[in-house]
């Protein structure tokens, strides 16, 4: 991908796979778009993009004016924490639960 700059959305509200042929054809339809790919079971977007530059704000808008909404994946972040020591599920739970 010499040149080329791949990013991630997370797109919610998405009912059926129609909804995410339809993200993919709009997406594709924006200047600089090579490839635009919805996958309907993981909520993800993949664009990649003719250019280095990607207008990441002119994505999300045009899923938003198509009644959908949409993040870059860095906008999510998950944190993962190693706990030792617990000795019954029901730790796990109170963790959880706060």
């Amino acid at each position: 991908m010499n040149g080329h700059r791949a990013r991630l959305f997370t797109i919610k509200n998405m009912d059926c796979t129609d909804c995410a042929l339809k993200i993919e054809k709009a997406v594709s339809k924006l200047p600089g778009v090579k490839l635009a790919e919805v996958s309907f079971v993981t909520s993800k977007l993949k664009v990649v993009s003719e250019t280095p530059q990607l207008n990441d704000q002119a994505i999300i808008k045009t899923i938003k004016d198509l009644g959908y909404s949409a993040q870059t994946e860095e906008s999510f972040k998950t944190i993962t924490f190693h706990i030792e020591g617990m000795d019954c599920p029901d730790e796990s739970e109170i963790i959880k639960r706060r």
